[in-house]
């Protein structure tokens, strides 16, 4: 599979790597890193692409497609997870406040609910904590070379990175949906204008590849803290 993270627009198509100055890869996502942590907002995207990659839902195994979210510091995530169960599309919307989580969808009577939890264990604080997130990512990052710069397909202009990373490091920036472990491939673009990092790609397995992006930044919805009432037995 290959995960990709980035913060980004959408633009043109992504060109060859122009021959690179000499950059020190450490260097760049150490700055990488802190740049990112001081963000207090950005839209997050994850997109598989290849064979199917399953995971468990609160209706059960389910075939994932893509997630699309915003995080808000220093807390905060709501996102829409567009999944596959027995052959039906289904699109679950879940937020997060630390460990609080809530979901709607079809199955809630497409209201908010807490009697569910989707990613249990997830905090969207890990994201930019210090010991997690980018910075366990980043962290994670062994035998870096630096390629170049290209113009992704957003229109960014980023440098390129490549080498192998653990697994287990970069599983915050999945938000709890894909499970990496052991040294996998990974492809690290950093905007050349605000040394943020703008995608991550993780080949988890060469036969089942996938993506996810950062971009710009949608407005949240009101909370369900307002709108759910506590749920104390699962929809049905």
């Amino acid at each position: 599979m290959i995960m990709a993270l980035a913060l980004a627009a959408c633009a043109g198509a992504q060109t060859a790597a122009t021959p690179p100055p000499t950059l020190d890869p450490i260097a760049l996502v150490t700055q990488a890193a802190a740049n990112i942590r001081s963000a207090q907002t950005f839209r997050l995207t994850i997109a598989q692409t290849g064979p199917d990659y399953r995971i468990q839902t609160v209706q059960g195994t389910a075939t994932f497609r893509r997630a699309e979210g915003q995080y808000v510091t220093p807390n905060v995530i709501q996102a829409q997870v567009r999944v596959v169960i027995l052959g039906i599309p289904l699109a679950i919307d879940v937020f997060a406040r630390g460990e609080a989580q809530w979901v709607r969808a079809v199955f809630t009577g497409n209201q908010w609910s807490d009697a569910f939890v989707f990613a249990p264990g997830f905090d969207p604080a890990a994201l930019i904590a210090e010991e997690t997130g980018f910075n366990a990512a980043l962290n994670a990052l062994l035998d870096l070379d630096y390629i170049g710069i290209e113009t992704l397909e957003t229109g960014v202009s980023a440098h390129h990175l490549s080498g192998l990373a653990t697994g287990e490091g970069m599983n915050a920036l999945l938000v709890g949906i894909i499970q990496a472990s052991g040294e996998v491939p990974v492809d690290v673009y950093i905007d050349t204008e605000t040394l943020q990092p703008v995608r991550f790609v993780l080949r988890m397995f060469e036969a089942n590849p996938g993506s996810a992006n950062f971009g710009g930044v949608p407005k949240l919805e009101a909370t369900p803290e307002i709108t759910a009432e506590p749920q104390t037995e699962p929809y049905v």
